[in-house]
Formats: C-alpha cells, sequence, structure tokens
C-alpha cells in the first residue's frame, strides 16, 4: 500500500461518520530497515450529540438552530438527525436513516421537513409583496452509496404547500390562503468532490432529480363574507369565479400527472496557488401534453443561498426572485482565496425563463422568458466571506441587465439550508 492509498483508505474510514477524529502513525519495525506497523487511532462519536448555533441573514432574520443526533437509537445501524430553527421563520427536519450493511453503502430513508417562510415578492427588484408559506414534505427511500463522492436515490414524496399574501398584490383581494398538494416517484443522483461544505476550492458537484407528480390538487380558502374571487389568466384577461363555481375551475387549472426534471451542475478549476474558477450550469423543466393555461409549479431561481435541493442560485436576483416552470441558467465565477480564511468571489450568469410549452410544441422550448416579458437577461455580482468560528460571514450586492438594481445581501452563521454560501 503506498501513501495516496493509505490516505484514501482513512478518508473511507473517517467518510462512515462513526468517528470524531481519525489518524494514524508508520512504526519501524525493530531490526527492519523499510518494514512499517501501521497503527490506526479513532475516536469514536457518542451515540447522542447536540450542536447549536445562532444565525442572522437579511431575508430570514435571526434565529437558533439545534441539531440533535441519535447513533443506534431506533434499532442497530441506525442514525436518527432532529433539526430545527427557532426564528421567525420556523423550521424543523426529522430525518432518519437506517443502514443494511456495515460499510453502510445501502440505506432507508425518511424525512419530515417543515418549513414556514415569509418569501418577497419583487418587482424589478423591489419588494411588492410577502408571500407567507407553509412547506411540509415526507419523503421515503431507498439509498445506494457507491463511494464518499456519489449517491443514487429511489422512493416516493408526499409535498403539501399553504401560502398566503401579506399585501393582496400577489393573491386576489379575497383569497385567505391556496394549498396545493401533490405525491409521487422521485429519482435523484449526485456527486459530490467538493473538498469542504461551504468554502471549496477544489472538486465538483452534480445534483440531478426526476419526479413524477401525480394528483395534483388545489384549493383555494376565502375570507370570510367574500362571494368569489378574480382571476388574471397568462393572456392579462379577467375572469370573475364566483364561490359555487371555485371547484369546477381549479378542475380546469389543475394538471393531469406530469414529470418535471432538474439538473445543477457546479465545478472548481484551479488558476493558480489562490484562485480558481468555478462554471455553473442549472436547468428545470416541466413535461407535460397539458395546455400553457394549467397551474404548474415553478422552480425557485436567485439569491446566494440552497434552502432546497432544487433552489437555483444566481447571481443579481434575491433568493427565489425568479420563478418560471422551465428555466436555464448558464454562468461562471472567479474566486481569489489568498487571505486568510478570507473567500472573494465574483461572477456573472445569464437566465433564460420560459411558461410552460406543450410536449406536442416543443419545437418551441427556446426558453423565450414570457415571465420577464425579455429573451435573456444577465446577472452579475460579488460577495466576500469570512471562515469564522461561529459559521460563515458573508456581504454580497448584484444586480442585472434587465432592471439594474442593485441588491444587498448580508448572513452570519450556519442556516437551515443545504449551503450556506
Amino acid at each position: 500500500m503506498n501513501s495516496k492509498q493509505l490516505e484514501q483508505a482513512i478518508a473511507r474510514v473517517y467518510g462512515i461518520n462513526a468517528f470524531r477524529k481519525v489518524d494514524y502513525s508508520l512504526d519501524l519495525q525493530e531490526g527492519e530497515t523499510d518494514i512499517f506497523d501501521l497503527n490506526i487511532r479513532v475516536l469514536e462519536k457518542p451515540d447522542a450529540l447536540l450542536f447549536g448555533a445562532i444565525h442572522y441573514d437579511n431575508l430570514f432574520s435571526v434565529g437558533i438552530l439545534l441539531n440533535l443526533t441519535l447513533r443506534d437509537y431506533i434499532g442497530r445501524l441506525s442514525r436518527l438527525h432532529l433539526i430545527t430553527d427557532i426564528s421567525e421563520n420556523p423550521s424543523f427536519r426529522a430525518d432518519y436513516y437506517r443502514y443494511f450493511t456495515e460499510k453502510k453503502r445501502y440505506a432507508l430513508n425518511v424525512r419530515y421537513d417543515f418549513l414556514f417562510r415569509r418569501l418577497p415578492i419583487y418587482e424589478n427588484g423591489r419588494q411588492r409583496d410577502i408571500v407567507n408559506s407553509r412547506d411540509q414534505q415526507l419523503l421515503v427511500q431507498a439509498i445506494s452509496t457507491r463511494s464518499l463522492k456519489q449517491s443514487y436515490f429511489l422512493g416516493v414524496v408526499y409535498e403539501r404547500n399553504r401560502s398566503a399574501s401579506r399585501f393582496n398584490f400577489n393573491f386576489p383581494e379575497e383569497v385567505r390562503f391556496l394549498r396545493q398538494e401533490f405525491f409521487g416517484p422521485r429519482a435523484v443522483y449526485t456527486r459530490n468532490s467538493l473538498n469542504d461544505r461551504n468554502f471549496p476550492t477544489s472538486g465538483a458537484e452534480t445534483f440531478v432529480q426526476g419526479l413524477y407528480k401525480l394528483s395534483s390538487r388545489y384549493r383555494v380558502n376565502l375570507f370570510a363574507g367574500e362571494e368569489g374571487f378574480e382571476f388574471q389568466t397568462l393572456r392579462g384577461e379577467r375572469r370573475e369565479i364566483p364561490e359555487a363555481e371555485i371547484a369546477d375551475f381549479l378542475r380546469d387549472v389543475t394538471p393531469r400527472d406530469y414529470a418535471t426534471a432538474f439538473f445543477a451542475y457546479q465545478r472548481y478549476f484551479p488558476l493558480g496557488k489562490d484562485q480558481q474558477l468555478v462554471p455553473e450550469l442549472g436547468l428545470g423543466m416541466t413535461l407535460s401534453s397539458e395546455s400553457q393555461e394549467k397551474l404548474f409549479q415553478n422552480f425557485p431561481i436567485g439569491g446566494v443561498q440552497r434552502v432546497l435541493f432544487t433552489d437555483t442560485r444566481a447571481f443579481g436576483w434575491n433568493y427565489a426572485e425568479l420563478f418560471a416552470p422551465n428555466f436555464m441558467k448558464v454562468g461562471a465565477a472567479y474566486q481569489y482565496t489568498g487571505w486568510r480564511k478570507l473567500y472573494l468571489r465574483a461572477g456573472t450568469n445569464v437566465v433564460g425563463l420560459m411558461q410552460h410549452v406543450p410536449l406536442a410544441n416543443a419545437a418551441q422550448l427556446d426558453f423565450d422568458p414570457l415571465v420577464l416579458g425579455r429573451r435573456l437577461d444577465i446577472g452579475y455580482g460579488a460577495d466576500l466571506s469570512y471562515d469564522s468560528f461561529f459559521g460563515p460571514i458573508t456581504v454580497g450586492v448584484g444586480g442585472n441587465s434587465g432592471d439594474r438594481n442593485l441588491r444587498f445581501y448580508f448572513s452570519f452563521g450556519y442556516s437551515f439550508n443545504f449551503n450556506d454560501r
């Protein structure tokens, strides 16, 4: 075994996430000149671990994050994660893994997520409304981990969302809240060779998801005393929907079973000792033979956070400022890491959005962004991050060619998402 193979073996041991520390030493055997004894020292993690952190950003405000991890609490070779965010936007996650082999290459995963988010709705970079969104997801899936870098997921998911407009700009003023839900099979492939979760300088990350949405359902709840609501179509036409016709209207706009596909990729290429070039690609598609008048769920785009796996970060816009059932993003960033614990990043990206096009008209998929009224928009921005003891501290600014208004971002600490930067 050479030194590289030894380092890889130690990394695999550490990667099973059962040890807090793994190191080794080579001791020369007595009377020998080139034969060594390999001594491996491990510090096993306790069966229960509790972590806490405080975080703040100018979108989701301040919060306290608590993470309780229990090993072998519900059966042997199991792990249970309980995570909660105590904040103005409270969140909770229960994540259970049951492994089938000692090498932990196969597992059953059951996850429940609850997210309450006050999401600003923007127009030309200015906040127009706030939508209070309550998202719930139940996921049951089998996981195959072929290596420390890549995994396959196959399972079923149920999602339910309840959203309400605070200032009645985004929703009809007669509507108290809108509820939507679906369930269906889900397949995911991930590959991650990044050398750090929050401050990578090498490696790549790929995420691919296919989702088939069965039994989509919508429900509208009106304020007391209201006898219907006014609805605006994609063509700008306004329709009066009496209360007695709401059920028929929802049936007309609810799509039959349909599929979505999502792809995200980024890679860090070295440009020298302290510089990296980071190309990025994102793609989301809604695949259905239904008409454009149906209400399909949108992909969110924009900002530097990634709360959900299918969030797409983009320079030049606030978090989830853009949304559409079809999108494409191509971008690149430059990163400089020559200062101690400081990371400077600047980049640009091109984003195209498009409303749904029935599969029979797939030739029209030119990503003409009807949502924006323009073909393509270019976003640009820069941020500076510090790797502090309390977590990432990031200050950023960005804008785009569509409205030329600047967006500012500030965050402190680890937050309830999948990537903090």
